[in-house]
């Protein structure tokens, strides 16, 4: 079943349960997906695949329909890494389900899904990528958590490294 088709690709959606309630996407995208067209995503990755895979972490307001996490995701896929892309809660076509919100400062979305990842496939190597608000989400993470996180490396892209200035920074006109 294909959730998103754009040319050529396609997720397969996976909704994940936080334990308050709360919904977070996750669209998948396989490296045998990408190696046989892409255009009927159904595989699914066994407890025993090795393959690398990649956990990616949106920034605001961004979600799997976005042109650069099409990208990146297409990317990693073609060259042998299994994607998933953990949309922000609200975000992706999924409705609010908790009264909890995704920002900047919150990482549990963040350690609850990667932490499923790590045990639902304990043989594939975990990595993650954050993008903007994403790289200050994955990185935040990774310092609280620190030697407990079982990712084998991470990649922060474009982290607005201090939120109050790039808040006011931001015209007033945009909003």
């Amino acid at each position: 079943m294909c959730f998103l088709s754009h040319k050529d690709l396609c997720f397969l959606r996976q909704l994940f349960h936080a334990s308050d309630g709360g919904t977070i996407a996750l669209d998948w995208l396989t490296s045998s997906d990408i190696s046989r067209g892409a255009f009927e995503v159904n595989h699914s990755i066994s407890k025993e695949d090795t393959t690398p895979l990649v956990v990616v972490i949106p920034g605001l307001t961004s979600d799997s329909t976005s042109s650069y996490i099409k990208h990146l995701a297409f990317g990693l896929a073609k060259h042998g890494w299994n994607v998933v892309v953990s949309n922000h809660r609200g975000l992706g076509g999924v409705s609010i389900t908790s009264d909890c919100f995704y920002n900047a400062g919150w990482t549990e979305d963040a350690r609850v899904v990667i932490d499923y990842l790590h045990h639902q496939y304990p043989k594939a190597p975990l990595f993650a990528i954050g993008t903007s608000i994403g790289a200050n989400i994955l990185v935040k993470y990774l310092g609280e958590d620190r030697e407990k996180v079982p990712v084998a490396g991470a990649v922060a892209i474009c982290s607005p490294w201090d939120l109050l200035v790039s808040a006011l920074s931001i015209p007033k006109s945009s909003y």
